[in-house]
């Protein structure tokens, strides 16, 4: 399990986490939590879906700097 796995499954996402890592396995990262974002939006776990969205932020946010 990879770092960024590790990361996700507890659903934290951290600069420290993401410190290091190639930018495709980040972009990969992003797939991921987006596909799971629409499926707890389709399952209408809306309160689920945004904290997804709000980490997909968080790690586009954190690729920039």
């Amino acid at each position: 399990m990879s770092k960024v796995d590790s990361a996700t499954a507890d659903g934290k996402v951290t600069a420290a986490t993401l410190a290091g890592i190639p930018k495709d396995e980040a972009l990969r990262l992003i797939k991921d939590l987006e596909s799971q974002m629409r499926a707890a939006a389709k399952q209408l776990e809306f309160e689920k879906a945004a904290q997804l969205r709000d980490q997909v932020i968080e790690i586009r946010r954190l690729m920039i700097e």
